[in-house]
């Protein structure tokens, strides 16, 4: 007899903070999707508020969004762009 398999995934493979909407799957695949959303659009405003490059264009910027999400976190993409914006406004670069 098979069983269905059922997705695991380890504490070190999820991201702690629960901002991360790819990190599991427990809602229903709407319910994912809508959060997955949700965080696409508050890091594109973030990065359109620290006026660095104005994206008028979600789609490109959305796929990168995506892309990124695979591996961190909103918290820690949002902290990333924090820090170039450092960068950008500081004299010493």
């Amino acid at each position: 007899m098979s069983r269905g398999i059922k997705n695991v995934t380890s504490s070190s493979d999820s991201k702690q903070n629960g901002n991360h909407a790819c990190s599991s799957n427990n809602g229903t695949s709407k319910e994912s999707t809508k959060e997955s959303i949700k965080d696409i659009y508050r890091i594109f405003e973030f990065w359109n508020e620290q006026n660095i490059v104005q994206h008028r264009v979600f789609n490109k910027f959305q796929s990168a969004i995506k892309s990124c999400l695979e591996h961190f976190t909103v918290e820690e993409i949002i902290q990333a762009i924090r820090v170039y914006k450092k960068i950008l406004d500081s004299s010493d670069h």
